[in-house]
């Protein structure tokens, strides 16, 4: 029998991860030749690589699928990532769907792994690139800012109520400024930490100068969007780049019926935050942004769309500008 390809599937928890060696061969048919689950530490990644290489035939393309599960994946993404191995990782909503097209309707752990190692055999998967340390340090920063942000928001509007109410918890209302003004420190912390990362790069800091120019586009808004797609390095075109951030339109066509309008959402939920308010200040502001977005409303009511369709232009002017390097001319947009 020859083995034309070799696919690891594995299942990522907290304190382990439950593997599956599968193979296909020349006829087409799929086998699970090995499964075994393994501790998520230093010690257990390290016997899962020597297993994995003592059981496969590295002559034969092997590529280890996974879900992104939050960070408990990471260290072993990374850890296979050194030894030149192929790493696919996959959204959960990929590996649900793969699920469903083959009436998979049981789920536990081991189901799982043998799920995406039967995905890794089957289908064309695109390997994971680590991202670069700068990206990966300054998406944690505007993650962070952003949960503080959250906080604050949430701390302030119980403020509001506190201090409304007929009775007055004097106590409560100095406990929540405290943490308020807390909070606020933070904030500031992380943009100056953000700040300070830029800086160690010339090229980006460079490239992120050129880019503020455009008006709507603060730095934040920029750092946001190179953290959140690596820099555009896993971005391949713009069409892509649209359908990661969740800002494609959905169509909706069967016979004579069409509907379209809605974007899909299914993408990066941060993306399109960190856009959002820039898009706003740029219909204002930004004379391009503010001619093709009344442009846009004399043809449809829902100005909310307007809005969308200007988040999109902002993205993908990052994306031309980040690409080619060039300077924003404000008469050429």
């Amino acid at each position: 029998m020859k083995i034309l390809k070799q696919s690891i599937g594995i299942d990522v928890s907290k304190s382990d991860f439950k593997v599956c060696l599968g193979v296909i061969d020349e006829q087409l048919e799929t086998k699970n030749v090995y499964e075994q689950v393994y501790a998520n530490d230093k010690k257990g990644i390290n016997k899962f690589i020597k297993d994995m290489v003592s059981k496969t035939d590295l002559r034969i393309p092997v590529c280890f699928v996974m879900e992104a599960t939050g960070v408990y994946h990471q260290q072993l993404a990374y850890a296979l990532a050194a030894q030149q191995f192929c790493v696919v990782i996959l959204l959960p909503n990929k590996a649900k769907s793969f699920s469903k097209s083959i009436n998979i309707r049981a789920k536990s752990d081991v189901i799982d792994a043998k799920l995406l190692c039967q995905m890794g055999l089957e289908r064309k998967l695109s390997p994971w690139q680590p991202p670069e340390s700068l990206f990966a340090t300054l998406k944690v920063l505007t993650r962070e800012r952003e949960a503080l942000v959250l906080q604050r928001s949430k701390l302030k509007n119980q403020l509001h109520a506190y201090q409304t109410a007929f009775v007055k918890a004097e106590k409560t209302i100095a406990r929540l400024k405290e943490h308020i003004l807390y909070l606020t420190r933070q904030i500031r912390d992380a943009q100056t930490d953000r700040k300070a990362l830029v800086k160690q790069s010339q090229p980006v800091a460079a490239r992120i100068n050129k880019i503020t120019k455009v008006k709507g586009l603060s730095f934040l808004s920029v750092a946001t969007i190179l953290a959140e797609t690596d820099g555009f390095n896993i971005i391949l075109n713009q069409k892509q780049l649209v359908g990661y951030s969740g800002l494609d339109v959905q169509i909706n066509q069967s016979g004579e019926k069409m509907t379209k309008g809605c974007i899909t959402k299914k993408g990066n939920a941060h993306l399109r935050k960190a856009l959002y308010m820039p898009a706003l200040s740029a219909c204002r502001t930004n004379p391009a942004m503010k001619l093709f977005y009344a442009q846009l409303n004399e043809r449809q009511k829902a100005k909310k769309q307007g809005v969308i369709a200007v988040q999109r232009k902002l993205l993908l002017l990052t994306y031309s500008l980040w690409k080619t390097g060039q300077d924003y001319l404000e008469k050429c947009a």
